[in-house]
């Protein structure tokens, strides 16, 4: 019996070292891999978390990566609470980015792909423009997204200011035009007026002459006259 205790004893002693050796080593391998997780720079890198511009305004969005590793790079636009949406794509191997979607025509964006870069230049930039964007790249099975870079576009003080006077300006036009209306409408009743006034005077002249005539008829003779508008 004693030597069957001192046997499981045994045992439990060499489960409790294998259990901390495992437990050491997974420590150990932890904090191997933070260290070469801050030794090692990113493969693609964003210079700018944030931009502002104003509309019409020009902006490039500038994005760097490692050309000895990664071999496709991309751009995203993420709008605050929508879905990552790809804007290109493009092959180091390749002379040509690829645009998709709403971007695939529009040629207010544009790449610089010369080696290391991955540029998105924006012209005439728009309130809609406003988002986050993101360079990313990838080769094989690793896939990298840079840490984004929020663009925020405001309306030129210059241009709201234009707005308002052209709309001032088309709001004067149209009120000269109303009232132009309304004086040519007056003008044509009161054409009409001055017609039905010389058109009864006529009528009463004409009976008066008529009574005149036969005021020695012993009859007396009635005269009806109608004017029909």
């Amino acid at each position: 019996i004693i030597e069957v205790l001192l046997i499981q004893h045994h045992d439990l002693n060499t489960m409790a070292s294998a259990q901390f050796v495992f437990y050491l080593t997974c420590l150990f391998l932890g904090e191997m891999a933070q260290m070469n997780h801050l030794n090692i720079p990113s493969l693609v890198h964003q210079d700018r978390g944030f931009l502002s511009a104003n509309t019409g305004d020009s902006v490039t969005l500038r994005c760097f990566y490692r050309d000895d590793i990664l071999a496709r790079f991309y751009w995203y636009k993420q709008i605050s609470g929508q879905k990552l949406r790809l804007i290109s794509m493009f092959h180091k191997y390749e002379t040509e980015a690829t645009f998709y979607d709403e971007f695939k025509s529009n040629p207010r964006f544009t790449l610089d792909t010369e080696k290391g870069k991955n540029h998105l230049t924006i012209t005439d930039v728009h309130t809609s423009d406003s988002a986050t964007y993101y360079c990313a790249g990838s080769y094989s099975y690793t896939f990298e997204l840079a840490e984004g870079t929020t663009l925020n576009v405001k309306v030129d003080s210059l241009v709201s200011v234009h707005i308002l006077w052209g709309a001032l300006a088309i709001t004067t036009i149209l009120s000269i035009f109303q009232a132009f209306i309304m004086c040519v409408i007056l003008k044509r009743n009161r054409s009409k007026c001055k017609d039905e006034e010389n058109i009864h005077y006529a009528a009463l002249k004409h009976n008066k002459v008529n009574r005149s005539r036969n005021q020695r008829n012993t009859e007396t003779e009635c005269v009806y006259s109608g004017i029909k508008q």
